[in-house]
């Protein structure tokens, strides 16, 4: 069963790799993403072409190639471009998308930070149907991946991207047996869908938010936004990796109640536990925790909250 790979994401790699004999080549949106040079040595070491092409280009050679073959399966996976509802409504049958998430729950472009910030304890991948709704199509294959505790956005996708190719396997088998796949509707009263992330969601809120939300949100944030945001001295900062430490204080939310080269640096959060802080991003670098209080991160100083001087909105 002939099938091409739409992408521009480095999450489809594995698949690439794993499937190579299935696809016919691979295709990518000009302008490029961050991922087009890893993307491209990952295709040349198959022997795969792929195709960087301006949209409309894209689509037109996408409409030239199901006209010019009737059976052929179309992946996206990583894919930023909205498939024209045109061939939608004449072969949507072929169209098949791969989502980081247990649809219907967590729809949306980015439903790894939103899962892992809400602090789920699980998630999965979906290969669906694709329609004019987005994210919306019957279901075709679903693996459930549990989270491991600490796991940040950038480990737990790449767990994801391991569990995808067997789905995208068994799909493209269905149609190789001439059966196609088994198709499940979605059950839209359960239908949960996140945007984008804004920079608003990327900020830390000592006054608000507990120890463990805090920690759900760095986790979410790395490496997709580096970090999650928080000021101290007036200046912004990102924090990469926090872990929770034994004992709770009553102290001002934000307050570093402990600072020590060796040791490190540890916070009081407003519901009285308390987080070490492993790694941080300063102007100057990123840092561990050890080397902030080096640095002169002291006792009863307190981080805070502000704004972001310029849009960081989350986009891949």
């Amino acid at each position: 069963m002939p099938a091409i790979l739409l992408t521009n994401n480095r999450v489809s790699i594995p698949t690439m790799r794993a499937l190579r004999d299935r696809f016919q080549g691979v295709y990518t949106p000009i302008p490029a993403s961050d991922d087009y040079a890893e993307l491209t040595f990952a295709a040349a070491g198959v022997g795969l072409p792929l195709h960087a092409l301006e949209p409309e280009a894209l689509f037109t050679e996408l409409h030239q190639l199901l006209q010019n073959n009737p059976e052929l399966v179309v992946i996206s996976f990583g894919f930023p471009l909205r498939i024209p509802a045109s061939f939608l409504a004449g072969a949507g049958h072929r169209f098949y998308n791969v989502h980081f998430s247990l649809l219907p729950r967590y729809a949306g472009p980015v439903p790894v930070f939103w899962q892992l910030r809400a602090g789920d304890p699980s998630g999965g991948v979906t290969v669906h149907q694709m329609t004019e709704r987005i994210d919306a199509g019957p279901v075709a294959a679903q693996q459930a991946v549990n989270l491991f505790p600490g796991e940040t956005y950038g480990l737990y996708t790449a767990r994801l991207t391991a569990a995808a190719f067997p789905l995208v396997q068994t799909l493209l088998d269905g149609f190789a047996n001439g059966g196609g796949p088994k198709l499940r509707p979605q059950d839209a009263t359960l239908r949960t869908y996140q945007r984008k992330p804004r920079e608003k969601d990327l900020l830390i809120d000592w006054d608000t938010q507990p120890a463990g939300a805090i920690e759900h949100l760095v986790n979410a944030c790395n490496p997709i936004a580096t970090g999650a945001w928080t000021w101290f001295r007036g200046q912004p900062l990102q924090i990469l990796e926090v872990s929770p430490a034994e004992g709770t204080l009553k102290a001002p939310a934000g307050t570093i109640v402990h600072a020590n080269p060796v040791q490190g640096l540890f916070v009081c959060c407003c519901d009285g536990n308390l987080l070490r802080i492993n790694v941080a991003k300063l102007p100057e670098g990123i840092l561990s925790g050890g080397k902030l209080a080096a640095i002169g991160f002291r006792p009863q100083e307190c981080f805070d909250k502000g704004t972001i001087a310029s849009p960081t909105t989350v986009s891949h």
